[in-house]
């Protein structure tokens, strides 16, 4: 690899570690990204979303086996379901360099889907119905856009610039019944296969042609864009239970706890030196990034929901749900297999690592909805009038921060030719939880065969971060034990200088998050 192309890979490579561990641009280890996603999975459908999701105690509708599959059984004939979706994302980022004042920093995303779709059908056994569901629900739409940048930097000798993207989607393809064991109990079960995939992209530019360095010959402007492809996978079940007299409801879910898997892979990357592109890499054979194949896991916990509805009158309808996500209790530390809440591979160079545990310090999940629904008679049919709200607890704290070490190594069966970096530690120091809130509205039209529900959700939420950053540089035969204060640099430390370790220091960061979501779902219902 001749003198230019090793100085320009190693500045972007340098810039590439650092971006990879910031908290809120963390897509790289999955930590902090997962982080801001909303685990707090709901069910599908217009109506029930329109009645803020306070639907556990209802579930009547063809979308329950989303919800509580014990309301299945209180649908009749056949019927399908379909929703559609477009979702509106809003980010606002107060980002700093090392030391100057705040840039404001926005970005916008219009995504449109079929977030649910469900088919019941009835069934009878032995004299005992049941009625039975083919569906798919959307559980998570992620997105985040974030700039990282720092204009004073000693250590690299050049600013560098960072933009961060991610778009992904989990959701579940599955089956479920519903039967009646009394007058009044139902149960009901599912099993789910959790699915889906993103994009994720980042453009990392350095520009040593600010702050030239009289002894490199090769001062120059790097630019390196990637784009990465995310794939998820799981499965767990779903049991519920559902109580109904004749104005009040009561209704229970559990989930048993169960692994969620994503891996990444590289689909290609670009580099430019001094606006020239002077390579297009779809799989290189020579440098990969510290994530092509790299398998992760996240352990989704037990999740419990209560629910209850009320008929204050005929036509209004009041409903509540209370459900829980227990995160914090796996996640704080090692359990006795040496599981956590997060595990990446050791190696994440080479896709046959083991998989190693990351201590994070998530929040357990308590969310509360709340809505109701007034069910309006006229001649050309039943128009319904819903609203609801409920909040949406994060999995990381308000006025949080992170202190992040990482370390420098060589490339899994490289020579010194390159130096690879591979994050080592993350962990955040939580202040009081995130609490996003969610305001609905919704509304339609019923016939005594079909019907068309609206909904129109509303959500918003802030997260103010301060951090440090420290790197370590090591030699490919040095003790991986870390050592912030082992040594710092020095005079005639030369850039290809292996031997030694060295502790680089970047100081501290903040930034502020404004993040927003604008979503309308439309529902047909169809019965055969």
């Amino acid at each position: 690899m001749n003198k230019r192309w090793r100085t320009g890979l190693l500045a972007i490579g340098t810039a590439a570690a650092v971006i990879f561990c910031l908290p809120g641009l963390a897509e790289a280890q999955g930590v902090s990204v997962n982080s801001f996603l909303n685990w707090n999975f709901l069910g599908g459908g217009a109506r029930a979303r329109g009645m803020g999701g306070a639907y556990l105690g209802v579930s009547d509708d063809g979308n329950a086996a989303s919800w509580n599959p014990a309301g299945l059984i209180y649908n009749e004939g056949v019927l399908i379901t379909l929703n559609y979706s477009s979702v509106r994302f809003s980010l606002d980022l107060d980002n700093a360099a090392f030391g100057l004042p705040k840039t404001p920093k926005s970005g916008e995303a219009t995504l449109s889907n079929m977030p649910s779709a469900a088919l019941v059908a009835p069934l009878t056994i032995m004299g005992q119905e049941f009625m039975l569901s083919a569906f798919y629900n959307r559980l998570q739409q992620g997105f985040t856009q974030s700039e990282f940048f720092a204009d004073v930097d000693p250590y690299l000798g050049s600013p560098f610039r960072a933009q961060i993207g991610l778009n992904s989607n989990i959701g579940t393809v599955g089956g479920a019944f519903g039967t009646a064991i009394t007058d009044h109990l139902s149960i009901g079960g599912s099993v789910n296969i959790a699915t889906g995939d993103g994009i994720e992209w980042y453009h990392l530019e350095l520009d040593s042609l600010r702050f030239p360095d009289p002894k490199d010959e090769h001062n120059e402007n790097v630019t390196w864009t990637t784009n990465s492809d995310i794939d998820y996978g799981g499965l767990f079940l779903k049991f519920g239970a559902l109580y109904r007299s004749d104005r009040w409801s009561a209704g229970a879910i559990i989930e048993p706890g169960w692994t969620l898997t994503q891996n990444l892979d590289f689909r290609s990357r670009q580099v430019t030196v001094n606006s020239e592109v002077m390579a297009i890499l779809p799989k290189p054979d020579g440098i990969y990034g510290p994530l092509d194949g790299t398998d992760r896991e996240i352990d989704i916990p037990l999740t419990i929901g209560l629910g209850g509805s009320y008929y204050v009158t005929e036509k209004l309808l009041i409903a509540a749900d209370y459900q829980f996500r227990g995160f914090h209790a796996n996640s704080t530390s090692e359990s006795s297999d040496g599981s956590s809440g997060f595990r990446t591979q050791s190696e994440p160079a080479n896709p046959e690592s083991d998989l190693e545990s990351l201590p994070v310090d998530w929040y357990s999940l308590h969310q509360i909805r709340l809505g109701a629904e007034y069910r309006h008679e006229a001649s050309w049919g039943i128009v319904p009038f819903r609203l609801g709200v409920r909040n949406e607890p994060m999995l990381i704290g308000q006025d949080g921060g992170a202190d992040i070490y990482f370390d420098q190594r060589l490339w899994y069966e490289e020579t010194a030719e390159f130096p690879y970096f591979i994050p080592r530690t993350v962990w955040f120091q939580n202040g009081d939880q995130i609490n996003g809130w969610v305001v609905t509205f919704g509304s339609g039209i019923e016939w005594s065969r079909v019907a068309f529900d609206v909904a129109l959700e509303y959500s918003t939420f802030s997260y103010n971060e301060a951090g440090t950053l420290n790197m370590i540089s090591r030699c490919p035969d040095c003790d991986r034990t870390i050592d912030p204060d082992v040594s710092t640099p020095g005079e005639g430390e030369g850039k290809d200088s292996y031997g030694k370790r060295k502790t680089y220091r970047w100081g501290a960061y903040e930034r502020l998050y404004d993040s927003s979501r604008l979503q309308l779902m439309v529902n047909f219902t169809g019965h055969f």
